[in-house]
């Protein structure tokens, strides 16, 4: 019986390993892979943001004109010829009304749509967590304090440009010769409706669609916002440092409710100067002004020190929620910077500023 016998001479390939169809990825690549997913993610998102800003003001001057045009309709509701009387050139009605509206309708349409088209549930991004009323209280004076203080910087700052450039940055102030009826609407329109409407925008959409790369972060860019929106050279450094607080509030405590009665106290504040102090002299008003400044800022000084005693482990330690991007701030704050929507936006509104500089100096 013959065997099959193998040939000594027969050359047979050597062993291969196994070749996988994809490419195989070390940790370390896969690591900087979803780095560098997520620093795409987030200068997707500070577009969106800077967008959502210019949405913001083109709905402004949409509805201001709109509504506008709607007064004019009728009659007595607005004259070209009473441009300088307190309510550029509207009945004081008319005016509350226009201001009121267009507050509510810029801040809250463009916001509620962000948060539609982003995915986000409304829930998820504002915050109401239950807070004690001692923590409540406590929140509530540092905020007045600090937009206290926001006073004496903003007044310093125009002071200076008075006195170094002679740019007077007067304001259009509204008429003090209001009925009663007048005035509820006076509080509604420039002290109700901009504590809710900016807190939804700022606090709630802005400040809660950026937390998730920062506290820190997300306090700095939403105050910068909410600053520059002002878009004029008077407001713009006092609500900045007034959004710092505001967003710092927020992220300690978790809820937007601190946030919304210190807004809300403190554009009172200027309401009730303008009508309950009218017919005094300039003097009085003066006097009367920086006593009122002075006790807040003596209240808020001891709420701040209360503060920092009780809580020294949580006082000024912002959340350590930076989970989506790792990355210093100070990169994430030129990443915010340098995003195209983002200087847009920011040019827009140093020119309207100007604009605005230029028409009430």
């Amino acid at each position: 019986m013959n065997y099959y016998q193998p040939n000594p001479y027969t050359q047979y390939p050597s062993y291969q390993p196994y070749q996988p169809a994809y490419p195989v990825y070390t940790p370390e690549q896969i690591k900087e892979y979803e780095a560098q997913q997520k620093k795409r993610t987030f200068k997707k998102t500070c577009t969106a943001i800077g967008g959502l800003m210019l949405v913001v003001v083109g709905v402004e001057l949409f509805i201001q004109t709109v509504l506008m045009f709607i007064f004019m309709m009728f009659d007595g509701a607005f004259s070209m010829f009473n441009i300088d009387n307190g309510f550029q050139g509207f009945e004081p009605t008319a005016y509350f009304v226009l201001v009121g509206l267009s507050s509510l309708m810029f801040n809250f349409f463009p916001g509620l749509i962000y948060v539609k088209i982003s995915g986000r549930k409304l829930a998820d991004t504002l915050t109401f967590e239950r807070i004690g009323f001692k923590k409540l209280v406590t929140a509530i004076c540092m905020g007045l304090l600090v937009c206290m203080f926001a006073n004496f910087v903003t007044d310093g700052f125009s002071r200076s440009l008075d006195f170094f450039f002679n740019i007077k940055n007067n304001m259009p102030a509204s008429g003090s010769d209001v009925t009663a009826f007048e005035t509820v609407l006076y509080v509604i329109a420039f002290s109700l409706v901009p504590a809710f409407a900016e807190e939804f925008l700022f606090r709630g959409v802005v400040l809660g669609t950026l937390r998730k790369y920062g506290d820190g972060f997300a306090i700095f860019a939403s105050a910068f916002l909410f600053g520059l929106l002002h878009g004029n050279f008077v407001q713009i450094p006092f609500a900045f440092i007034v959004g710092l607080v505001l967003g710092y509030i927020v992220c300690y405590t978790n809820s937007m409710i601190p946030s919304i009665i210190v807004h809300f106290l403190n554009n009172f504040l200027s309401v009730a100067t303008v009508v309950f102090l009218a017919g005094m002299s300039d003097m009085q008003v003066e006097i009367i002004s920086a006593s009122i400044i002075l006790g807040l800022f003596i209240v808020g000084l001891f709420a701040f020190s209360s503060f920092a005693k009780s809580d020294r482990k949580g006082f000024l330690v912002l959340g350590n929620n930076n989970t989506e991007m790792e990355a210093t701030l100070s990169k994430k704050i030129g990443i915010f910077f340098t995003s195209a929507t983002i200087i847009i936006f920011i040019i827009v509104m140093v020119l309207m500023a100007i604009y605005t500089m230029m028409t009430y100096a």
